[in-house]
């Protein structure tokens, strides 16, 4: 399943988790919200809300409580406020992505943000990005911590560096295996330990 935006999401969510029960499709969700305030995704013209957005993880995790959720956002809109920022670290904090694409706004030609005004200094741009990528790093690993001491299935997806491999759980979560194993094989693994944006784990 790939990235979809939350306005076309929402009129499909009720069949979409039910495709989503079907035990060959990763409980993975890529859902870009792009920022915490509502007043920010109206200047970027976006056809949602955060509260659409919080609820359509809600009614997700009901239903897929491993579920791996990735979002993007950006940091510095032109006129994003002190508040406006702060409704984006609140609403990472609340809905807890394991993936966050974190970028930096740039003007691209063409597009109505080009000629909008309020552009942010650079500076600040770079101090938002940054205190985002590190919240989102802590978020991913506190998420990935859980996960030690469980039994997971792994569908065994790619070669890793120095002999290990690299699977995915059935919630798409990365597990490094320090084994040469087949691809395209499932195996049982013990999770060993958790780094900020993958396992580890050794055959069961």
């Amino acid at each position: 399943i790939g990235m979809m935006n939350v306005n076309t999401l929402m009129p499909i969510i009720d069949e979409l988790i039910e495709i989503y029960k079907n035990e060959k499709i990763f409980k993975f969700l890529h859902l870009p919200v792009q920022s915490g305030s509502n007043e920010i995704l109206e200047k970027m013209n976006r056809q949602y809300t955060t509260e659409d957005f919080a609820h359509a993880i809600e009614k997700f995790k009901l239903k897929f409580p491993e579920l791996t959720l990735s979002t993007d956002v950006i940091a510095g809109f032109p006129g994003e406020s002190v508040h406006d920022f702060a409704q984006t670290v609140a609403l990472l904090k609340k809905t807890k992505p394991d993936i966050v694409n974190v970028k930096g706004f740039s003007p691209r030609y063409g597009t109505s943000a080009w000629h909008m005004k309020n552009r942010l200094n650079s500076k600040i741009i770079k101090l938002r990005t940054k205190e985002l990528a590190e919240l989102k790093d802590k978020i991913s690993a506190d998420n990935l911590k859980r996960y030690v001491g469980n039994n997971e299935e792994v569908l065994v997806a790619e070669l890793g560096k120095n002999n290990t491999v690299v699977g995915r759980t059935l919630s798409y979560k990365p597990v490094v295996i320090d084994r040469k194993i087949q691809l395209g094989s499932f195996v049982n693994v013990k999770i060993t330990d958790a780094k900020s944006c993958y396992l580890k784990g050794v055959l069961v």
